[in-house]
């Protein structure tokens, strides 16, 4: 099983293959981790150890070529956890978490809600459930 940042890796490297790292951005605490690095582990870049990774997913997405994240991620070793509460799907391996986000339309534009209605499109694979599009 790999580390979590060569699992990290790995997600990056996918997303940026299939066309889909240049039309989402990283949030969160893997993005503070990024930075600590792009800065040579400046004490100034707060870090926090958490397992999951957040994208961010403009709204309205740019779309266009069609990506299946669901699959590689499955690849990789992540299964797809449904949110009762939501109606949304992250995706779980025992070591990570990832979520696609976009901004809400709700008044409030600082909430960010599940990208599922935004950036993601059934498959018809009931193993693949979901993929994203992009421009």
């Amino acid at each position: 099983m790999p580390d979590d940042e060569e699992l990290f890796l790995r997600i990056i490297s996918g997303l940026d293959e299939g066309g889909v790292l240049q039309k989402i951005v990283l949030i969160g605490s893997w993005a503070l981790r990024v930075y600590q690095t792009h800065f040579d582990d400046d004490p100034g870049v707060p870090i926090l150890a958490t397992t999951d990774v957040d994208f961010l997913v403009p709204n309205p997405p740019r779309i266009g070529k069609v990506f299946d994240v669901s699959r590689m991620l499955t690849d990789l070793g992540f299964d797809t956890e449904w949110s009762s509460v939501g109606g949304y799907c992250k995706y779980e391996n025992p070591d990570m978490e990832v979520e696609f986000l976009a901004p809400g339309k709700q008044p409030d534009r600082t909430k960010p809600v599940p990208s599922r209605s935004y950036a993601l499109s059934p498959s018809h694979s009931s193993t693949y459930p979901w993929r994203m599009t992009t421009a």
